[in-house]
């Protein structure tokens, strides 16, 4: 059998975690909203639907005041033994620990149930403290340390351009000529690892993009948004070849084509191309030979 433990330091209150915790058919709005979006009791047991769709009937085993401990099993599903229990404790600093612990059949189900759980751990972390009037701040909130774990795998297509890079910028301009400017480019994890921001600043221009992926194409989702020129791009990205490409239409109507190419692990080059023939010939805008600086 395995046996899934999670630990997880909350700064907030036993009280405040507990009076969340054994609100057992509140779980949506009390412990983990969006992680999971939907739960009813139904006599001795609870219905719950998760993010990913997934629903699940758990039976309500106990509810323990004394002990702040709650105990349930999981009925149905492909596993064929998932009991859990949450059992909140005080900490030293005033905060608490809030003990997750599952016990599964067959041993393989271990693997994607952790990743949930690692999900939903997250996701009750920041609500507790919320809770208790210790909300992060905005960039702390938006920030994350790494790819969600449902997205294993995914998030790769853009998530080595994680960190920050040195940019050479090179506009073609319509008589031929070049115009160079330096740059910077920096790329962060976002909205809990499923999505990947950054900032570029090529003076006195800046910009962001947040890039999300969707599992419903298998494709990236691009808005781009640059306010000094009042420039915003909707896009879709994918990998083509070696290359990166991103697809879109200006605001005039032609296809635009930005493709990251020559990609190593640091540096790149990107291009961003336009047509006026409908997708027939393109003729390169901008350029940006890339080096990382950190």
């Amino acid at each position: 059998m395995a046996s899934i433990r999670k630990d997880i330091l909350i700064a907030a209150p036993p009280e405040t975690v507990w009076a969340a915790t054994r609100d057992v058919g509140a779980v949506h709005k009390r412990l983990a909203p969006g992680f999971v979006t939907d739960a009813r009791l139904d006599g001795d047991a609870r219905i719950v639907t998760f993010a990913n769709g997934a629903v699940v009937r758990e039976l309500l085993i106990d509810v323990d005041d004394a002990a702040q401990r709650v105990a349930y099993a999981a009925v149905g599903g492909f596993s064929t033994h998932h009991s859990a229990s949450m059992q909140v404790f005080p900490e030293q600093n005033g905060g608490s620990r809030l003990v997750w612990i599952t016990d599964l059949l067959p041993d393989d189900a271990a693997g994607p149930v952790g990743a949930m759980i690692e999900q939903g751990s997250e996701v009750m972390k920041r609500t507790l403290e919320r809770a208790a009037g210790d909300p992060r701040g905005f960039l702390d909130a938006l920030h994350a340390d790494g790819p969600a774990a449902d997205r294993e795998g995914k998030m790769d297509l853009y998530g080595w351009l994680v960190g920050s890079w040195e940019l050479d910028v090179r506009r073609h301009l319509e008589d031929g000529s070049q115009l160079r400017i330096p740059g910077e480019w920096h790329f962060g994890w976002a909205l809990e690892g499923r999505a990947v921001q950054d900032v570029w600043i090529v003076a006195p221009r800046y910009g962001t993009t947040l890039r999300t992926y969707d599992p419903a194409i298998d494709a990236w989702h691009i808005q781009w948004t640059e306010p000094v020129s009042q420039s915003y791009s909707t896009m879709i990205g994918r990998k083509r070849g070696d290359d990166i490409v991103q697809d879109g239409t200006d605001a005039a109507g032609n296809p635009i084509r930005w493709s990251f190419t020559e990609i190593t692990p640091d540096r790149f080059r990107w291009l961003g191309e336009t047509s006026r023939d409908g997708g027939t010939t393109w003729g390169l805008d901008v350029e940006f030979l890339a080096r990382r600086s950190g």
